[in-house]
């Protein structure tokens, strides 16, 4: 397993420091932005910064090395959508059995931005997938904190189990 130190990353839009950064820990990241940039509130950005460099800090602990991470930023009317897309290396299915705090912690993110994220295996690889709003509704945070906390415990955990 490689260790990586936390990633500074400060913007969405800077994918030639995210490429960047990925490269310093030996990963190739591939960056696909689509639509059109436009203003969200400081807790998207936050959310948004924050999951990213999780997602990435993962990668760069589990995947395998000698293939492409892929990165999507999409900006939509409604809010932003971030994919990330890895294949898994030969450690990861061990660590995925024994889960930390990162997908716990980039789902709480999501929450209290008001949207939602998911993480686990898909038909290509190990996939963190949120969407984030652009603006949120009066109260929402708070609401939507307590519902994905108590949704994303249980999922992974049946998720890890093989359910």
């Amino acid at each position: 397993m490689r260790t990586t130190p936390a990633l500074s990353l400060p913007t969405l839009v800077s994918a030639p420091e995210w490429v960047a950064a990925a490269a310093a820990d030996g990963l190739r990241l591939e960056v696909a932005h689509t639509g059109r940039r436009q203003h969200v509130p400081r807790s998207t950005r936050s959310a948004a910064t924050s999951i990213l460099r999780t997602a990435l800090e993962n990668a760069a602990r589990h995947a395998d090395a000698s293939r492409p991470v892929r990165l999507e930023v999409a900006w939509q009317p409604e809010g932003l959508r971030l994919r990330m897309l890895n294949v898994p290396g030969e450690t990861a299915l061990g660590q995925m059995l024994r889960p930390g705090r990162g997908i716990a912690s980039m789902a709480s993110h999501a929450h209290h931005a008001g949207g939602w994220l998911r993480a686990g295996l898909c038909d290509r690889g190990f996939e963190v997938a949120a969407f984030l709003p652009c603006a949120v509704p009066v109260g929402a945070q708070s609401r939507a904190h307590v519902r994905g906390a108590a949704r994303t415990a249980p999922a992974l955990l049946a998720w890890a189990a093989g359910a």
